[in-house]
């Protein structure tokens, strides 16, 4: 049994491994990405919303993300038409500052949260700062409102980096600023339907 295992291990270090170890490696290296890409893209989803909900410390309990989008499921509409209503909820705990926690304030001008669900606390101390469009809607003691938060818009710098010219970024910003206008478009009308 020894002189078996001898000679294999012969075998794997002298013939196999020393022609062949560059090809394997390099095929475990290929194998491995493309189960790691297929898996990230299984289990990615596709968002159709992406809505914040702001609550104040001084709340007793914050509202589940799944409670905010049973609440709104029938109002939310399939943007990606896939069949799926995919909505993702992240909630920002606002802090005691009086002028606002910079993680809140960040969310209210992310243009990602288009919608923003906010409990009366986090409603009344926001809404002075023009973030939010037209009269919010009272649904489950929860304000629910478009946000007009700023579009992230491509700079010269980066688009000089990365080979695109003055009218390729003039262009690239515009349909930026054409998919928020038709994101925030669709938002109002989701918060128009809430009764």
């Amino acid at each position: 049994m020894k002189k078996k295992l001898t000679a294999f291990e012969a075998w794997l270090e002298n013939e196999f491994w020393y022609h062949n170890k560059w090809y394997w490696l390099i095929g475990v290296m290929i194998a491995v990405f493309a189960v790691l890409t297929v898996v990230n893209n299984i289990r990615t989803p596709e968002y159709d919303w992406e809505l914040a909900y702001v609550y104040s410390a001084q709340s007793s309990e914050a509202v589940s993300g799944a409670d905010i989008e049973a609440l709104l499921s029938d109002v939310l509409t399939d943007r990606n038409e896939d069949g799926k209503l995919e909505v993702n909820v992240v909630s920002f705990r606002d802090g005691d500052e009086d002028n606002g926690a910079v993680p809140t304030l960040r969310a209210l001008n992310d243009w990602q949260y288009i919608i923003v669900v906010l409990d009366g606390a986090s409603y009344e101390k926001y809404r002075e700062l023009g973030y939010f469009i037209g009269e919010p809607k009272r649904r489950g003691g929860l304000y629910i409102t478009a946000c007009d938060g700023a579009p992230t818009l491509f700079d010269a710098k980066t688009a000089k980096a990365a080979g695109f010219n003055e009218d390729e970024l003039d262009e690239m910003n515009a349909r930026v600023k054409q998919e928020f206008n038709e994101r925030l478009e669709q938002a109002q009308a989701i918060v128009e339907r809430i009764r």
